[in-house]
């Protein structure tokens, strides 16, 4: 069976004596289309108590010294002890950590453009963010080819976006699949790699959770019409 890649690296500059290494890699059995992944590397229960994953980690000395210096992220989880079945609550704490390469860490271009010049071509990516609840985000990216007078520019994209994301749904490609009920299911993901199956009575309805679209990168090339 097929089994995916993806390199992801640390956000934040750790201290030297943490055992923590800055680039990493993690495995799918299926297409990941997470923008980020938070690794768990302790806990505080409601009792108090400190729980550090580390392995000899003595007295908790590196779980904390990375929270005090706020290199970690959390967000709050309810659990049930599997032996007993009695629930409790905690703060759950990450190392936060970003896909290589991914579109959300490149700046928008700001200082080209696209044109309709006849000797000009191009190649750019563009980027569209959907945001749904509960801190849920998509980002879906685009690479076209264009040349010449006939440039096709960002907004001729747009206006079949429509049509793209049908025609997504209908093949099952990009986390995209029609549901039971008529409507769409699309996979988000939250900053921690958590995933969601989206559900949307309709394509329209998708389309309303699109917060941003930007060029992410531009190569422009003059062509050499005499030969």
């Amino acid at each position: 069976m097929e089994e995916y890649k993806y390199t992801v690296e640390l956000v934040e500059e750790l201290p030297e004596d943490i055992p923590v290494s800055k680039i990493g890699t993690i495995g799918t059995k299926k297409e990941w289309y997470g923008h980020s992944l938070g690794d768990a590397v302790g806990r505080i229960y409601d009792d108090g108590k400190i729980e550090s994953f580390f392995k000899e980690d003595t007295d908790n000395k590196w779980f904390n010294t990375l929270r005090n210096q706020g290199l970690l992220k959390s967000k709050h989880r309810n659990l049930i002890d599997r032996k007993t079945f009695a629930e409790y609550s905690c703060e759950e704490y990450y190392l936060m950590r970003k896909v290589v390469g991914h579109t959300s860490s490149m700046p928008t271009v700001t200082d080209r453009n696209l044109d309709d010049c006849c000797n000009v071509k191009f190649e750019y990516t563009f980027e569209i963010l959907l945001v749904a609840d509960d801190d849920y985000k998509r980002y879906i990216t685009k690479s076209i080819k264009t040349e010449g007078p006939h440039t096709y520019c960002l907004a001729d994209e747009l206006e079949s976006l429509e049509e793209i994301f049908e025609e997504w749904a209908e093949s099952e490609e990009q986390g995209f699949k029609e549901s039971e009920d008529g409507g769409v299911s699309v996979i988000f993901y939250d900053d921690f790699g958590q995933s969601l199956d989206a559900e949307f009575y309709s394509i329209r309805e998708l389309l309303m959770c699109v917060n941003s679209v930007r060029i992410v990168k531009l190569e422009r090339t003059i062509v050499d019409r005499e030969n």
